[in-house]
């Protein structure tokens, strides 16, 4: 994970060319400002910003409409395509490592036996971490001291837990046991002593914590609306993603947020009904 010292920049997604597509937008930590970055006639999600703030690794289904990991400046500039995958091999949610050399992420073969990878940041090297026959293993984040990555993962239930895992793949912990809900996003807290996520209750998605060790888990929020994909700041402060309920994370009412000490204050606007989403810092 980026741990955002020199808050400059949020990075997110956006549906309001309303063609179905996402594209990949910057504005300022005010919510003002917004610039372009990528505007392909294709789907760009799911942004995340290098730890010096220079480069942004994301998803797009430009070649082949198959998602794919792509690299480009803070600015939109000088983008180099990272995976080749086809609609049966194809990549999604990357996440930077602390020191800024490697990008983990998942792997999807159709959707039913996702696996989590680590390359180096130029695609080179590709390492397969998780291994096992059942399961989508999904949504990854790094440790601040880069020991180990935490994902969520199906193998155990049908609902989704979060696990643990050394970045060899050797030693894996099973943190959550959840039985009927789902739990997504999951994201180390800066110091590393907790993992921040949100889980399904009611129908809503409400934020969590809980340590690696699987213990002291905490329910944060109680709203109604849902929750998706928070980002901590080491200030305290969180961006994330909201929706009406769980039900509306397909409609375009999803907006960001941010949240401190002295309250939530939202970022993006939903009067034009678009979708803002996948925010990074």
């Amino acid at each position: 994970m980026r741990i955002p010292t020199a808050y400059n920049k949020i990075v997110f997604s956006t549906g309001r060319n309303h063609d179905g597509t996402n594209d990949i937008y910057a504005m300022d930590m005010d919510g003002t400002n917004e610039q372009p970055l990528v505007t392909w006639p294709s789907d760009e999600i799911q942004p995340c910003i290098s730890p010096d703030g220079k480069e942004v690794v994301f998803v797009s289904n430009k070649d082949q409409m198959a998602y794919n990991l792509y690299k480009m400046n803070i600015d939109g500039s000088s983008v180099e395509q990272l995976t080749f995958g086809n609609l049966l091999n194809q990549s999604r949610f990357p996440r930077w490592s602390p020191d800024g050399k490697k990008i983990v992420y998942t792997f999807d073969n159709g959707g039913l036996k996702s696996q989590i990878f680590v390359m180096d940041k130029d695609g080179t090297n590709i390492v397969q971490v998780t291994t096992g026959e059942s399961g989508v293993k999904s949504q990854p984040d790094w440790a601040p001291d880069g020991q180990s990555i935490v994902y969520v993962s199906t193998e155990a239930s049908i609902a989704s837990d979060l696990y643990l895992t050394d970045v060899e793949g050797t030693s894996v912990k099973r943190l959550t046991n959840s039985v009927y809900s789902f739990e997504y996003g999951p994201v180390f807290s800066p110091d590393g002593n907790k993992i921040f996520f949100t889980r399904s209750i009611g129908g809503f998605r409400q934020l969590f914590e809980i340590n690696t060790e699987g213990a002291n888990e905490e329910q944060l929020t109680r709203d109604m609306i849902s929750l998706q994909f928070p980002k901590p700041g080491e200030d305290g402060r969180f961006i994330f993603t909201a929706f009406n309920n769980e039900t509306d994370t397909t409609l375009l009412d999803s907006e960001i947020y941010i949240i401190d000490t002295t309250g939530q204050k939202q970022l993006t606007d939903y009067t034009n009904q678009w979708t803002h989403q996948f925010a990074d810092w």
